[in-house]
């Protein structure tokens, strides 16, 4: 049998993301959710990156939140200049900073489990 270890932590913090979504689908529709939904989506790379040094989750997720405000839209903004469709430049972008991530993590050696 498999098992999967899945920690008290994890399962709180997957209970929060699905209550903010369905209240915000419930109070404005599925424009709320779509909103909430690429907002988490935008903060997982700067999370991956983050989760290498030595910060407390708390720490991680505010940073992250901060960097995701800033950097992802910018390179929206400059890659758009490049790329006619704001949709594939979103996805351009995203995939980008979630591979620049998953190689920061592989090069930097700093090991450290995932909340």
């Amino acid at each position: 049998m498999l098992k999967l270890a899945i920690s008290k932590n994890l399962l709180i913090s997957l209970g929060i993301v699905a209550v903010i979504l369905l209240f915000a689908s419930y109070l404005f529709g599925v424009t709320g959710l779509r909103l909430i939904a690429g907002f988490i989506l935008m903060t997982i790379p700067a999370i991956i990156l983050l989760n290498q040094f030595s910060l407390d989750t708390e720490e991680e997720v505010i940073i992250s939140v901060f960097l995701s405000l800033v950097f992802f839209p910018l390179l929206v903004w400059y890659l758009n200049w490049i790329v006619p469709s704001l949709r594939v430049t979103i996805g351009i972008v995203f995939f980008l900073l979630l591979f620049g991530a998953l190689a920061a993590r592989k090069f930097l050696m700093v090991r450290k489990t995932f909340i």
